[in-house]
């Protein structure tokens, strides 16, 4: 009878202990605006993963592990990548001030679905053989 006291207690003291939801949290960055809505936070998370592409593609050209044939294409999407920073600033500004951002986002989330698609361009297809 004891152990089955025993028993009971500790399976109550540890259903009580380790089953609270689990909610993930993102803290905010100090001295970090944080976007007004899940578009603008999408559209930051884009073009940050995008920088880093763009960054690692134009080091691949340079140490010749991409072919130099793809500047021009680089390039591009750099352009389109300043060009879509400067629409979210833009969108981010609207927003605050709380007018209509409806064209805005429209500019930009065809901004964002070109650069991605300009990204994934740049990218050899799988197997390729660095350029030599």
């Amino acid at each position: 009878m004891r152990n089955l006291i025993l028993a009971v207690s500790m399976t109550v003291c540890l259903a009580f202990t380790g089953c609270g939801a689990h909610v993930a949290t993102t803290a905010a960055v100090p001295g970090q605006v944080q976007p007004v809505n899940d578009f603008e936070a999408y559209a930051f998370r884009t073009l940050d993963d995008s920088q880093v592409g763009l960054n690692k593609t134009k080091e691949q050209i340079l140490n010749g592990g991409l072919p130099k044939s793809l500047t021009a294409d680089l390039d591009r999407a750099i352009a389109l990548y300043n060009t879509a920073q400067q629409v979210l600033k833009n969108y981010d500004t609207a927003a605050r001030a709380g007018n209509d951002v409806s064209a805005l986002q429209q500019e930009l989330a065809g901004d964002l679905a070109t650069l991605i698609q300009l990204l994934a361009n740049l990218k050899p297809p799988a197997g390729t053989p660095p350029a030599s």
